[in-house]
Formats: structure tokens, C-alpha cells, sequence
């Protein structure tokens, strides 16, 4: 049982990045819809055995997530849609589920252990990303990538090159967005792995993997944040272990930061000259009116407009979205905000309708929250992740939160995404190793 149960979590472990799922009676609107993931099963199957080994434990320490989940349940009673909020709010759980598991049970699970897993699970997306950059479409692996991917195609995310469209890694999961936060998880998940324990060289062979696979993802926050925090931290844990005695361990420790650092220049450095051409496209052509940079703004002023309303409670969990398709100023700046992007649509000649793609959650964690759950949900969770921080043993999850939380101000996968809520909640509850 214990076995089982140990190995079902590192299963899970592996496949945060995968979307196998199975949707409930399909919307049109991603948003609006109910799904059962693979990795939901699993989870399940963890709680099971966790109950029955008695593994679960609540702490005062967890009150301020305890009164976040009992504003998200108590917002379920005025969303416009409930049955959406009830799907969100038992997501919700789920994740707060396996923060309490891996907090309480890091020894049993072995830290060494969950860092390997995702290592190798970083090294698959890695080779599936860098393959599918290459032949700028899928690889045709069904039940793996997340459909069909082909530059320029629907609902595929590409940027201009030459006239022509350049396909983004994607690895399997829905967005190169997404993937680049795994990459991020994946990078300081490996520098804490190789810092703290006895590693070798070899290993490094994944690091390289890791950066340049981000660098196809040709995500502009990911990679700010990565060619800021990385050599920080970096820099940061010299002058720690610089304090340390002249012993063998601050020896080996300043080897392997030496080895670190020259691996992140060089590997970036090459990952820009390689790419330039690609990057000097993605990264200098960015403009008030392209059409990623309007479509923040639209939902950072509709989200203002909605906590301006609802500044105490909310709209309720997960209703954003289906909250948007029936607010009046959202159809309004809509139909007026899609026509300056795409105005040869028919459609919206006469202001009837809106596409479905363009009803998305605010690109923004902290106004989708105050949104939802109002300004008190926001306060609840936000000490709960402050007090996490500050209360941190290991640097290189700190700086891993602060890069979610960073990217967090310009997209909304670590709180809407079933990954990205993945990611979030696992790098959190490493905090506390």
C-alpha cells in the first residue's frame, strides 16, 4: 500500500504537463467547460491511500488557505453560473490538496526523488519542444501534444517572421506560454537538485536542454524573468556559501555554482545567436496595438470595471469568463476592440457578435482573483503565499515562486490552466522543504 501509494505520486509527478482529459458536453468557450484530467484520477487515487495511511494533517500555519477556500466555497451561492464555480472551486481543492500532501509528507516522499521526476519529465518536454520548433508542426503523437499544431493555424500560437509564420514550442501542453513556466520549474527544480546533492556533470547535458527549449518558446515574460532570477540567484547562493569555512563542501559547492553559471551564459548566448534572427521578430517588433499587447489591456480595464462593481465579494470562483459573455460593457468595447484587430470579420459588421476565442479570463492573477473572489479572497491568498515565502529553507523554490508570481501580472495559467494550477501549488509546497 505504501508503495503503491509513493509510486501514484510520482506518476503524477511526471504527468503535470500532460493533457490527457476528458471533457464534459463540449462549449464553444474553453472557460465554460467541466473536465476529468488523467492526472485529476491519480490525484485521487493519492487522497485514497493518504486517508487510509493517515497521512493528511492540518496546521494553524494553513488558516489564511483554509479562509481562501471558505470565501471560494461561499462564492459559489452568487456566481452567475454555478455549476462552472462548483467545477473551480473542487479544482481549487484538489490543488490545496496536494500543497497539504507534500508539506506534510516531504520525508516520505523523498525530495531527492520528486526533484529526478521532474528532471525527467522536464527532459521529455524539452525533446518533444525542440523537435516540434524544427518541423514547425505536431509530431502526430495522439494522447501526448495537445492537437494539431501548424503555423498560422486556428487557435495556434505563432508569431511573424519574414512574412512567413513561426510555430512556438509547445511540448505537450496547451500553450508555449505554459511551457516555458514547466521550463522555469524545471530550471530551478535542477539547481536546487544539483546544489544540494551529489551530481554529475553529466547532468548539465538537461539544464542546456531546459534553457534553450524556454527560448523556443520565444515567451517574453518567461524569459525576462529567466535571464534576470537565474543569475541572481546564482550570485546570491557565492556569497552564501562564500561565508561558509574553507572546507570541502564549500569547494564542492563553488565548483559546481562555477559549472551553473558558464552553463547558463553559454547556453543562453548560444540560444541568442542561434535564434536572432526569430527573437529580434518576437522580442522588437512589440507594439501598443499588437494584437497580444490590446487584448491585456481590454481585460485588465474590463476586470477594473467588474472589481469596481463587485469590490468585496467578487463575481464569484471561475465566472469571469461566462460573466463577460453577458456583461453589457464587455459586448460594447468587444465588438469594438475585435474590429480594430480583425476588421474584415463579417460578423461584426453589425455589432451582433463577438468570437468565441475572445472571451478569455483577464491576463492578470491579481485582478482575476479580486475579480472572482473580491479584494478579501485576494488579501487571503496573498499573505498565505507571503507568509510561505518568508518562511522558505530553500532559495531556489523562493525564486521560482517569485518568477510565477512575476508572470503572473501578464498571464493567467498558474490560476486557470490545470498545469499551470499544477506547477503553482507543487513549486509552493517545495517552498516549505
Amino acid at each position: 500500500m505504501i508503495k503503491l501509494e509513493k509510486f501514484l505520486f510520482y506518476v503524477f509527478i511526471f504527468l503535470i504537463p500532460f493533457q490527457v482529459r476528458y471533457v464534459f458536453n463540449w462549449q464553444a468557450n474553453e472557460w465554460n467547460n467541466f473536465f476529468l484530467y488523467l492526472s485529476d484520477i491519480i490525484l485521487i487515487g493519492i487522497f485514497v491511500f493518504s486517508i487510509i495511511n493517515k497521512r493528511i494533517k492540518f496546521k494553524k500555519q494553513d488558516i489564511f488557505l483554509f479562509l481562501f477556500l471558505f470565501i471560494s466555497f461561499i462564492s459559489i451561492f452568487y456566481s452567475s453560473n454555478q455549476s462552472i464555480a462548483v467545477f473551480r472551486f473542487i479544482k481549487l481543492l484538489s490543488y490545496s490538496f496536494l500543497y497539504i500532501y507534500i508539506v506534510r509528507n516531504i520525508k516520505f516522499l523523498n525530495l531527492k526523488n520528486i526533484l529526478l521526476i521532474i528532471f525527467s519529465s522536464g527532459i521529455f518536454q524539452a525533446v518533444l519542444g525542440i523537435l516540434q520548433f524544427i518541423k514547425q508542426s505536431s509530431l502526430g503523437l495522439k494522447f501526448i501534444e495537445p492537437g494539431v499544431l501548424k503555423p498560422g493555424a486556428y487557435n495556434v500560437a505563432s508569431f511573424i517572421f519574414n512574412d512567413d509564420k513561426i510555430l512556438r514550442a509547445y511540448g505537450s501542453l496547451s500553450h508555449p506560454n505554459v511551457l516555458a513556466g514547466f521550463m522555469l520549474l524545471c530550471i530551478f527544480c535542477f539547481l536546487v537538485l544539483f546544489l544540494k546533492f551529489d551530481f554529475k556533470k553529466i547532468y548539465l547535458i538537461g539544464f542546456s536542454l531546459f534553457i534553450f527549449t524556454l527560448f523556443l518558446t520565444f515567451s517574453r515574460t518567461s524569459l525576462t524573468v529567466f535571464l534576470i532570477l537565474v543569475p541572481l540567484y546564482l550570485l546570491i547562493k557565492f556569497f552564501v556559501i562564500k561565508k561558509m569555512g574553507n572546507n570541502k563542501e564549500r569547494r564542492e559547492l563553488s565548483k559546481k555554482l562555477i559549472s551553473l553559471f558558464f552553463v547558463f551564459l553559454i547556453i543562453s548566448i548560444l540560444s541568442i545567436l542561434i535564434l536572432s534572427p526569430y527573437l529580434k521578430a518576437r522580442f522588437f517588433t512589440i507594439s501598443i496595438n499588437e494584437e497580444a499587447v490590446d487584448l491585456r489591456f481590454f481585460y485588465n480595464k474590463i476586470a477594473i470595471e467588474m472589481i469596481k462593481q463587485k469590490p468585496v465579494i467578487g463575481i464569484g470562483i471561475g465566472n469571469f469568463v461566462f460573466h463577460s459573455q453577458n456583461y453589457p460593457v464587455y459586448l460594447k468595447a468587444g465588438v469594438n476592440m475585435i474590429k480594430s484587430i480583425e476588421p474584415t470579420l463579417e460578423k461584426l459588421k453589425n455589432n451582433d457578435s463577438i468570437p468565441d476565442w475572445a472571451y478569455q479570463p483577464v491576463h492578470n492573477i491579481y485582478l482575476l482573483i479580486a475579480t472572482e473572489l473580491g479584494i478579501i479572497g485576494l488579501i487571503l491568498i496573498g499573505i498565505f503565499v507571503l507568509k510561505t515565502l518568508i518562511k522558505t529553507k530553500t532559495l531556489g523554490f523562493a525564486f521560482l515562486i517569485i518568477g510565477f508570481l512575476i508572470i503572473s501580472l501578464n498571464d493567467h495559467y498558474f490560476y486557470t490552466l490545470n498545469s499551470g494550477a499544477l506547477m503553482f501549488w507543487l513549486g509552493l509546497s517545495l517552498c516549505n522543504t
